[in-house]
């Protein structure tokens, strides 16, 4: 570990949650000079989400959902309840990443029951708050009438606003599947 990885380490020891959030990101993807390691990422992270930190519970959520991420073999059991817990807690602080995993949880009937409208109203929560994959899945919904009465004019809304979120990392991306989505509708 380099002396700027040692001085996050030395921040995150003592509390600071921005330094234990960024630290699992590291051991989880393996960033700068660290290797990967997910139980050391699982560390920093329940850490941040054990002082109420709504992206560190997220994050902890995560992994309990991802077992044991997506780069290295499974050596342990998915875990949808402790994944729920703080995909919830996150979530009711307004973090729409947790919101939008809930609804995907609830969609796929992941530890919970499936269910349409309880994963439409997560998602609508999650897609209220800006984020664009969230928007994008709420104009699924609409489209498809999944969870939700079929209304292609909300889908349209919603597409739209995912398609103009303007996010450089998965921006184009999102465009290119809202865009898609759109020529679906106005193909019918």
């Amino acid at each position: 570990m380099g002396k700027d990885c040692k001085s996050l380490e030395t921040k995150a020891e003592n509390g600071d949650v921005t330094a234990q959030i960024e630290l699992g990101h590291m051991y989880l993807n393996g960033e700068k000079d660290v290797t990967p390691d997910f139980k050391e990422a699982f560390k920093w992270y329940r850490k941040a989400a054990e002082q109420e930190d709504a992206e560190g519970q997220y994050c902890l959520g995560y992994m309990y959902q991802c077992v044991d991420g997506w780069w290295q073999p499974s050596r342990r059991e998915i875990d949808y309840d402790e994944a729920m817990k703080w995909y919830l807690k996150a979530a009711d602080q307004g973090y729409a990443p947790s919101q939008l995993f809930l609804g995907w949880m609830y969609k796929n009937g992941d530890g919970v029951p499936k269910g349409n409208k309880e994963a439409f109203n997560w998602i609508r929560k999650a897609a209220a708050e800006e984020y664009y994959s969230a928007q994008l899945e709420l104009g699924k919904m609409y489209a498809n009438g999944r969870g939700v009465e079929k209304d292609e004019k909300e889908a349209i809304k919603w597409f739209n606003k995912a398609a103009w979120q303007g996010y450089i990392d998965f921006g184009v991306y999102h465009y290119n599947e809202a865009a898609a989505e759109l020529e679906k509708l106005s193909n019918k």
